[in-house]
């Protein structure tokens, strides 16, 4: 339910510049671990608007991720992964609206998920006793829990009038 309106009869000039980091590692031997980070700016200036440069609909800014990956103690056939998210908000603005008041940011998106796998068959080494599995080189089975801190994010707005017709942006 995001709508995006093409201006195509306004010139402007614009720029994009930023840079994405990511170490991936083996933070427990065995299992897979990354950190990333990223840092965008993209501005742009409407011919005529009289307004200068103003953030773009894509303007991210920063952008930071985590994966990591571990056995559970005294079960190695058990393994937990922990996510994390956190990048800062969109520009938005009233629909309709001037071009250069749609500044505004939607807040920050943060989530963590955690996940437990369960490995079945390990390099060809069939770990449970069922048969059946023993065609398979690997085989785990996942059980993921989403958002566990319940972080309630905003992608983006609807804008209601009231009587006097002010318009009041609703989170989605």
């Amino acid at each position: 339910n995001v709508r995006v309106r093409y201006l195509s009869n306004l010139i402007s000039d614009g720029y994009a510049y930023g840079f994405d980091v990511k170490v991936n590692g083996e933070f427990v031997s065995g299992t897979q671990s990354w950190i990333s980070a990223s840092l965008m700016d993209t501005r742009e200036d409407i011919a005529g608007d009289g307004h200068g440069f103003i953030p773009r609909p894509s303007d991210q800014r920063f952008k930071f991720s985590m994966f990591f990956q571990d056995y559970l103690p005294g079960l190695p056939a058990y393994q937990m992964h922990l996510t994390g998210h956190f990048i800062t908000g969109m520009p938005f603005g009233m629909p309709r609206s001037p071009r250069f008041t749609q500044t505004a940011r939607i807040e920050s998106y943060k989530r963590v998920d955690i996940g437990f796998m369960r490995s079945l068959v390990s390099n060809g080494k069939n770990l449970t006793n069922w048969a059946f599995l023993d065609k398979f080189r690997e085989c785990s089975i996942t059980i993921e829990v989403f958002n566990i801190l319940d972080t309630k994010n905003v992608s983006s707005y609807t804008f209601i009038a009231d009587y006097d017709n002010n318009y009041h942006a609703i989170p989605n």
